[in-house]
């Protein structure tokens, strides 16, 4: 179904060849990270990755990752240290300090990523311990601080908003020992795969936008039959598809402001195409005039598609038109792994498809679709 590279496994730290350079691969609470380490592939970049992915094993292992990587990337031959902001008592406030640190963070960052640390500093200023001097900031201060950030979050999401304080007091130049959030450790909890849609619900909303929204008819079905990322298949352009070897590449991701992006987990991927997907994509083709570079799937006026927009504008207004109990638009994703699942494909095959690893595919969907009979043993 799929060809692309082999992943490292849950929680193992690994040193690739990606196009004869050196780079680092692991994942951590289900998510992929990569770390080039701008060397060429040889035995001596192999030995630098090894000592630089024991520290991230440690780190791990300590529950003190650092989520921007920072530390890591000190480790580099090549990299330069990194000044630590001097801290001033009268006036350094955690906001203070926050604002900065976005700053500094926006250099390397997304704007969707930068968003992130926005919106945490939104939530210390409504919080009222963004005034509090990052010199007197105690445990105790912390805890009240999480305590107003936990509201309406998971525990992943709440960690990685902790990881985020505790660089940028490291980048701050506070000491690990007066640091409040080092000391503070959220317990993870197994996400609830969300409810996916039957395949009686799939048909009543493409029935929906056939005869009310035409125009991105052949975008849902897509979306539904693929399972891939919305910005990954928004991102999609034409010469992505190899028509002699019948694939496409997912390869790139569209950002919320039409920003071309790496995939979320950084690796390319090729799906083989399905004959009513390659006959769609080539009625498309014939049909419209486009470049090699057009993306596949745009508004009526072949502008790109803004997720958000789409789903007020239209996916919205099609599940309230076909009564179905609203799911947002990513919802499709979830609903290919199940019934794909539920057909008995492997576990392997659909994550090479959607991107998955396949340790979530087993933790969050797997359970969820198939109920295992027990055997007879004895």
């Amino acid at each position: 179904m799929a060809k692309r590279k082999r992943r490292a496994d849950n929680g193992s730290i690994t040193v690739e060849n990606f196009n004869l350079r050196a780079r680092l691969r692991w994942t951590h609470e289900e998510k992929q990270y990569c770390l080039a380490l701008g060397m060429d592939y040889t035995k001596q970049a192999v030995a630098v990755g090894e000592s630089i992915g024991a520290r991230i094993r440690l780190d791990i292992l300590a529950n003190d990752f650092d989520y921007t990587l920072s530390r890591y990337k000190a480790l580099l031959p090549h990299s330069k240290p990194v000044e630590p902001q001097k801290v001033v008592e009268d006036r350094n406030t955690l906001s203070d300090v926050f604002k900065r640190f976005i700053a500094f963070k926006s250099k390397q960052l997304y704007h969707r990523s930068v968003n992130q640390y926005q919106t945490l500093l939104n939530n210390l200023d409504k919080s009222g311990l963004g005034n509090v001097l990052i010199t007197k900031l105690d445990v105790p201060t912390a805890n009240k601080l999480i305590d107003y950030l936990a509201q309406d979050i998971t525990p992943a999401t709440l960690r990685a908003r902790i990881g985020k304080l505790r660089a940028c007091l490291s980048w701050a130049g506070v000491d690990d020992s007066k640091n409040p959030f080092k000391k503070i450790d959220i317990k993870s909890q197994l996400r609830k795969p969300p409810k996916p849609f039957t395949q009686q619900e799939i048909r009543s909303i493409l029935d929906v936008f056939d005869a009310r929204y035409p125009h991105y008819y052949n975008y849902v079905y897509f979306r539904f039959c693929v399972g891939a990322r919305t910005g990954e298949i928004n991102a999609l352009t034409w010469n992505d598809i190899d028509w002699e070897d019948r694939t496409i590449t997912i390869s790139k991701s569209l950002s919320a402001k039409r920003e071309i992006k790496p995939t979320k987990t950084g690796c390319n991927r090729t799906i083989v195409l399905t004959d009513d997907l390659l006959n769609l994509l080539k009625s498309m083709w014939k049909r419209g005039k486009f470049a090699p570079t057009d993306f596949i799937f745009t508004t009526p006026a072949r502008l790109a598609i803004i997720d958000h927009k789409f789903a007020r504008d239209y996916w919205r207004p099609a599940l309230a038109i076909a009564k179905i109990p609203y799911r947002r638009p990513y919802n499709s994703r979830h609903s290919f792994v199940s019934h794909a699942l539920s057909i008995g494909i492997p576990p392997t095959d659909v994550s090479a498809v959607t991107g998955h690893h396949p340790v979530t595919m087993l933790q969050f969907y797997y359970g969820h679709v198939k109920s295992t009979q027990l055997p007879k043993l004895y």
